[in-house]
């Protein structure tokens, strides 16, 4: 677990991935946006990081080691939390699941494809704060 990917803020978002090099960059294009960012390696990290920071929003991967973001997305409507996110995946389909079709049924704000530019992500985290 990683609090410090970039600060607190007001306008806070919860980087939870997997990827060492792809949560730095993920976190990089929301600060460049104008986000704070802190990060989670996985749902359970980013679990205690809710607890502490209550982010505006929360940017997860679907298939992570540990608790994936549909776990995550699970948790939080099991605690009642109202946080908007925003789910991406590389492994969207397979044969017998879409995981980022999961994550809309479970309430996801936005989802996006990996790769995506890095506006795409912007622009989803702006929508989904704009949502609430």
């Amino acid at each position: 677990m990683s609090a410090d990917c970039g600060g607190v803020s007001a306008r806070m978002i919860l980087v939870v991935e997997d990827e060492p090099s792809v949560r730095a960059t993920l976190s990089l294009c929301l600060r460049a946006a104008g986000y704070q960012t802190i990060c989670a390696e996985n749902g359970q990290a980013a679990q205690q990081l809710i607890v502490d920071f209550e982010p505006n929003a929360i940017v997860t991967d679907i298939f992570m080691p540990g608790q994936d973001g549909l776990g995550l997305m699970n948790w939080l409507r099991e605690q009642g939390r109202k946080i908007p996110v925003v789910a991406i995946s590389g492994h969207t389909r397979t044969v017998e699941f879409d995981g980022l079709a999961m994550a809309r049924r479970l309430g996801a704000s936005s989802i996006l494809e990996k790769p995506f530019p890095a506006g795409a992500l912007a622009a989803a985290v702006d929508s989904a704060l704009v949502a609430l």
